[in-house]
């Protein structure tokens, strides 16, 4: 997913609109074929690419029976934050790897969230050999949301489709575009992927929008905190501060000359990455509490934030749904603050 550079071309910073967008090629991918013009597939599933560099994956791979096909085909879906030209060396990266994998060219398509600048995702490349003898055409579909009307998505009754709906164009009323976003997505049977659903559009609106109320009306933190898309990001945060680490640590072992910098990398990324996951359990402990039992006092909050072990966290989430009043939260947190 395109977003702010790395050293090797891929996103960084955008974890959870990477994170939300892959959840959504897995479990709706149906719904993104109908977004990029294939139409409704009569079979599909989400596969997984066997490149051995994560770094290297695309965003996503769908196999999927077209009703105008008789075989299934492959369909691979590069998701970007914005309209950038790194875009089109992932687009490009990610078919020849689908290519030497499957043994079978898929059809591509980049999905650009937000509009930014003057600049357009093209829909070709072409490479060609250093005496121009030799050359490679690649094409693909490019799916500008900003281009979409929002109520055209939304009339589809598609949940997999409302959250890229927010995206789209909403007219002059967003709350009301918002209100039917849920109600689309409070369609699908399936109570956990509901939750996912809620918290993915969440984020997607987020992008536009810092409004606290059209948050609210898609569920607020309570959604997310009772998500399992909250908890994948959790890990992508805890993963990627180890593997950070891990690249800083073998560099300062080259420097030094010492093996040991590989384990001590590993090491100083897990910190980070505990750290990481530590404060966003802070901030959900808090919600919860305040949505709950009302105001934390400042003497308990500097409690909580003082807890860095994730399972004493874990206890206090779960301590923060099921205790009937904040003076039982409190005798608990006491307890545990004394504890060596």
């Amino acid at each position: 997913m395109a977003g702010r550079g790395t050293g090797d071309g891929r996103a960084s910073g955008v974890g959870k609109y990477d994170q939300s967008s892959k959840w959504l090629i897995q479990h709706c991918g149906n719904a993104l074929l109908r977004l990029a013009g294939y139409g409704e597939p009569i079979l599909w599933e989400a596969v997984q690419s066997e490149a051995v560099h994560p770094g290297q994956l695309p965003d996503g791979l769908v196999r999927a029976t077209l009703p105008d096909r008789k075989e299934p085909g492959l369909f691979l879906f590069e998701i970007a934050t914005y309209p950038e030209a790194r875009v089109v060396e992932q687009m490009t990266r990610g078919m020849l790897i689908t290519y030497l994998d499957r043994k079978q060219l898929p059809e591509g398509t980049v999905v650009v969230l937000r509009p930014k600048g003057r600049y357009q995702v093209p829909s070709s490349v072409h490479i060609a050999g250093c005496c121009g003898e030799s050359g490679l055409d690649l094409h693909w579909r490019v799916v500008d949301l900003s281009a979409f009307e929002a109520d055209a998505l939304l009339d589809l009754g598609d949940p997999g489709l409302a959250a890229w709906s927010l995206l789209g164009q909403m007219g002059s009323s967003p709350k009301r575009t918002v209100e039917r976003c849920r109600q689309v997505i409070e369609t699908h049977p399936d109570a956990v992927e509901r939750r996912s659903l809620l918290t993915i559009a969440q984020i997607f609106l987020g992008i536009r929008y810092n409004e606290k109320s059209l948050l609210q009306l898609l569920g607020g933190h309570e959604a997310m905190i009772e998500s399992p898309v909250l908890d994948q990001l959790l890990d992508e945060f805890l993963e990627r501060g180890r593997s950070e680490g891990e690249e800083r640590g073998v560099e300062r072992g080259r420097q030094l000359g010492i093996v040991e910098g590989r384990q001590l990398g590993i090491e100083e990324g897990l910190q980070l990455g505990r750290l990481e996951s530590a404060k966003r359990m802070h901030a959900r402990i808090l919600d919860k509490l305040q949505s709950r039992l009302g105001v934390v006092s400042q003497k308990s909050e500097r409690r909580i934030l003082q807890i860095f072990g994730l399972e004493v966290l874990e206890d206090l989430l779960e301590l923060a749904v099921t205790a009937p009043t904040l003076e039982d939260f409190e005798a608990k947190l006491a307890m545990l603050a004394t504890e060596p």
